[in-house]
């Protein structure tokens, strides 16, 4: 796209990168890609992409230790909002959860278990179940680190991975089963699935440890 300087599918493409490098936690190259996408839509005038662009920003710029200004969470919940109000629907859901892991990883769990609820309504409403999965697996991690009831991070972990396994999501589903089994007893049905997930897919492996040094907590 940047050879014949095609517009359209270099927004598309740098759009999607910067989801790329949101969901591998690589902030320094989500600012580089947020940067060239948001010159290009401020040069073309294209609001949508601009709010994308800026809601993936916002996560971005949080500190190394993974925490956001309360500046950022406001421009970034204000945005989708924004988006909402222009007609852009589409993949709300996906684009909101990341206002989550922003109040996630400044340590106010209530405010983000609160709006990864709201993306699950939402998801409900709007009947558009793309990232369910990822929403669940989302509010056990946040149940989790705010010391919720076992019995709640569990129903949730078993959602995510019920959900992954329908939408053939196998990373989803892997990491799932195996936070699942980590704090739980063994279950011979959960380590005979993981076995499966491991033959169908074997460089999911590295998610049976836990996140990737690097890669973003709730992503």
């Amino acid at each position: 796209a940047h050879e014949v300087s095609h517009t359209p599918s270099l927004r598309m493409a740098l759009l999607y990168q910067g989801l790329v490098h949101q969901a591998r936690g690589d902030k320094e190259s989500d600012l580089a890609t947020t940067g060239e996408l948001l010159d290009i839509t401020a040069r073309y005038g294209l609001p949508a992409f601009s709010g994308y662009a800026d809601i993936i920003r916002c996560w971005a710029l949080g500190d190394s230790a993974g925490s956001a200004s309360a500046e950022g969470i406001e421009r970034a919940s204000g945005t989708a909002q924004l988006l909402w109000d222009m007609g852009c629907r589409y993949c709300q859901t996906y684009y909101r959860s990341f206002v989550a892991e922003m109040l996630a990883a400044s340590g106010r769990w209530t405010e983000a278990l609160d709006k990864i609820d709201e993306c699950l309504r939402l998801a409900d409403l709007l009947d558009e179940r793309l990232h369910t999965s990822e929403l669940h697996l989302k509010k056990a991690r946040i149940l989790l680190a705010m010391g919720g009831e076992p019995a709640d991070v569990q129903d949730s972990l078993g959602q995510a991975a019920a959900t992954a396994r329908t939408a053939c999501k196998y990373r989803t589903e892997t990491e799932a089963l195996a936070l699942s089994q980590a704090l739980a007893p063994a279950r011979p049905d959960v380590a005979a699935r993981l076995s499966e997930l491991a033959a169908l897919r074997p460089e999911l492996s590295v998610h049976l440890s836990g996140p990737r040094p690097g890669q973003a907590l709730f992503s």
